[in-house]
């Protein structure tokens, strides 16, 4: 499958960009994208006359949850190794976008579930102990 490919970080956040605005098309929303790289969200989503900026992610890592998960890295660092952000603020973002290859599906989260976090993880299959309190399960997020 297309996931197996070796793709560079650029390459993976092209494909998430892309998948987003597919997505957004689909859904009869209007993509639009900043100008600059100065900013902290990577697209405007105008669904339904309301306009939502977005920070969009691709996520295939898999999670220290186990098999089944996956990890959202919220954290970004500069090329020399240090730390440039430690997450979103609701003043920042207004919903983060996740792409997730393994099920191709676009998951739109709140800021509920992002903000104050470094990382969030993600089920894809259900946990082989059957656990199901504090799970995020990516279908009750899909986009």
């Amino acid at each position: 499958m297309f996931f197996d490919m070796e793709l560079t970080t650029g390459q993976k956040g092209s494909l998430a960009l892309l998948k987003v605005q597919q997505r957004a098309l689909e859904r009869g929303a209007i993509t639009s994208l900043p100008t600059t790289d100065n900013c902290r969200y990577d697209a405007i989503i105008d669904e339904g006359g309301h306009p939502f900026r977005v920070q969009i992610k691709y996520a295939n890592r898999t999670g220290g949850e186990g098999e089944g998960a996956i990890s959202v890295e919220l954290t970004s660092y500069h090329r020399n190794g240090r730390l440039a952000s430690r997450g979103y603020t609701a003043k920042e973002i207004d919903a983060l976008l996740v792409y997730v290859p393994r099920i191709d599906k676009v998951l739109w989260f709140g800021p509920e579930i992002f903000v104050g976090r470094t990382s969030i993880q993600i089920r894809t299959e259900p946990s082989k102990n059957g656990q199901t309190q504090g799970c995020r399960f990516a279908t009750d997020y899909i986009w």
